[in-house]
């Protein structure tokens, strides 16, 4: 599952999730981009 929420609002969700018994993690951020519409993956989940 991946969340997006506001800056001000990430660590209540992440402590939402986390109590109702989920692993929560930061993945990265929104962020405007000039030119065409893009998803951009830099760097690793470690979940472990």
């Amino acid at each position: 599952m991946i969340v997006i929420a506001a800056p001000k609002d990430a660590a209540a969700v992440t402590q939402a999730f986390t109590q109702a018994g989920e692993q929560a993690v930061s993945i990265g951020s929104v962020v405007r981009a000039a030119g065409q519409a893009r998803v951009v993956y830099d760097g690793k989940l470690d979940l472990g």
